[in-house]
């Protein structure tokens, strides 16, 4: 209700003395010829003592509003609970190994590179031990021939991950043709750790897989698709 009973250059004044503690941090320098040049009033001094003097507190020689001070505080911690939580969130994002030493940020490419390696390390134990596993069942010969080639071309598929029909297409016809030929007692059952390593040797290259693959077993093997089984 004050306000509202002000006359105009007096509210002009309040607002304009407001918005210049907001704008430094609440606090301003109680200077009467600087803040009439920054109010644009000639009757500063005036207004201040019969109407604003009461609204404003001024300690150690600077001008300070409470509502200013409270707002700003609020505010303050507002934007510290909120950059908290970003960090928390960073952190949680990019320590997911819960590294609590250094910035809470930290290194997030190098975690992040680091978590890649261990999925590949971990990856990589776990093909081994397959493959392992299933080099011992395609050389047991108690179990059917038929299902050893298919476990083959299943761990074939494994190490070199078809992209489309053409692969698919192209990695039975090379497992038919290999079965063909240890029955035919031109290759032996070590052949098809052979064939997995040549898997493995493609799958390092650069380049099509599968293409360098099929391309290594016409090279070593002499396979071709054109001569029916």
């Amino acid at each position: 209700m004050d306000f509202l009973t002000m006359k105009a250059e007096a509210k002009g004044i309040y607002w304009t003395l407001l918005l210049l503690l907001y704008a430094n941090g609440g606090r301003l320098v109680f200077d009467v010829k600087k803040l009439s040049q920054l109010c644009n009033s000639r009757n500063f001094s005036h207004i201040w003592e019969k109407v604003l003097k009461k609204k404003f507190q001024i300690k150690s020689g600077n001008l300070a509003h409470k509502v200013v001070t409270r707002e700003l505080r609020r505010a303050k911690r507002l934007m510290q609970t909120q950059s908290t939580a970003g960090l928390m969130g960073a952190e949680k994002r990019w320590r997911p190994y819960g590294d609590p030493i250094g910035d809470p940020i930290g290194d997030p490419i190098g975690d992040l590179i680091a978590k890649e390696e261990k999925e590949k390390k971990e990856k990589d134990k776990r093909d081994r031990t397959t493959n392992m596993s299933t080099i011992k069942q395609l050389s047991d010969t108690s179990i059917p021939f038929r299902v050893r080639l298919l476990k083959f071309r299943l761990t074939l598929s494994t190490i070199i991950q078809a992209k489309n029909q053409s692969d698919r297409t192209s990695f039975k016809n090379i497992s038919d043709w290999l079965g063909h030929q240890v029955e035919q007692d031109v290759f032996g059952d070590e052949i098809f750790e052979r064939v997995l390593n040549y898997a493995k040797e493609a799958f390092a290259a650069k380049g099509n897989s599968a293409a360098i693959f099929t391309s290594i077993i016409k090279k070593e093997l002499g396979y071709d698709r054109s001569k029916k089984i």
